[in-house]
């Protein structure tokens, strides 16, 4: 929550909103006799019409002020009466302390410190190292599920939370990276995630990788998708014998399909390369 977004629902200019919280702050660090505990909001990104800056709200801070003496007043009563959730029971006071809301300024600057150094794509180019989607194209596959796809099937690859990595023995032999990437859409705050890149020694293994253990399954099935979203199969393979199903989508490393009762049927390539048919 930002203040830019309480203000909205405040039906109040965003000035109003963060000027009336920041006092209040102002207000409560006074009262505190050690600075290094003193409680600020922290800007975000700030849309260029506004003239004023949009601050954070975190949970513990909005949770704090409504202890707070100052708070007394029909504008922090409504912001309470949107936001139940701010309003402290007897587990959450206990959170209300100095040392916690210490820590979770160091856990924001450390996301920030981390966010600063993130790669760029434009950074990846310049530091000779290769996403998934830069490889695939390097490598003449469609895409980076079709890579992915790929090295699965080859039992070289497996997803460790956001990372892909290779298995041993290929995992310390320098052919990938981890590196902090920003995540996020345009114009929104983004968010430092850690991914897995390749570098110019992985892309000489996955060239070499390629031409030892070339896709078999016809036509190219690593190079393109042979379902047409929105059409008819027979799956082969269901629980009560062959069914119709439709492709809807695919995954990062599957198909899913949608059988006539709207449920997904998920699979993997191999697997709906077998059992997934044209209607004859």
């Amino acid at each position: 929550m930002t203040t830019l977004e309480l203000s909205h629902e405040l039906k109040m200019a965003n000035a109003n909103v963060a000027d009336t919280i920041n006092k209040a702050l102002e207000r409560y660090n006074a009262g505190l006799s050690d600075q290094r505990e003193h409680i600020v909001l922290h800007r975000t990104a700030t849309p260029s019409h506004l003239l004023r800056a949009v601050y954070e709200l975190p949970d513990p801070v909005m949770r704090l002020l409504y202890t707070y003496k100052a708070t007394s007043g029909r504008f922090w009563r409504r912001i309470y009466e949107l936001h139940p959730e701010w309003v402290p029971d007897d587990r959450t006071r206990a959170e209300l302390t100095p040392a916690s809301m210490r820590l979770e300024r160091e856990e924001l600057l450390e996301a920030r410190r981390r966010l600063h150094g993130a790669y760029t794509p434009q950074k990846l180019i310049e530091a000779r190292l290769y996403g998934f989607e830069r490889a695939a194209r390097k490598l003449r596959f469609a895409d980076g599920y079709a890579l992915r796809a790929w090295l699965r099937d080859l039992r070289l690859l497996s997803r460790r939370y956001t990372l892909w990595v290779l298995l041993p023995p290929y995992d310390a032999r320098g052919y990938t990276q981890t590196v902090t990437m920003a995540a996020g859409r345009k114009g929104e705050d983004k968010t430092p995630i850690e991914v897995t890149v390749w570098t110019e020694r992985g892309l000489q293994f996955l060239a070499r990788l390629k031409r030892k253990h070339p896709p078999q399954n016809a036509p190219d099935s690593y190079g393109t998708n042979p379902f047409q979203h929105g059409e008819q199969y027979v799956y082969t393979n269901g629980p009560m014998g062959p069914e119709y199903v439709t492709f809807v989508y695919p995954g990062i490393n599957h198909y899913n399909f949608m059988d006539a009762d709207g449920r997904t049927i998920r699979l993997s390539h191999s697997e709906a390369v077998s059992f997934i048919q044209p209607i004859q």
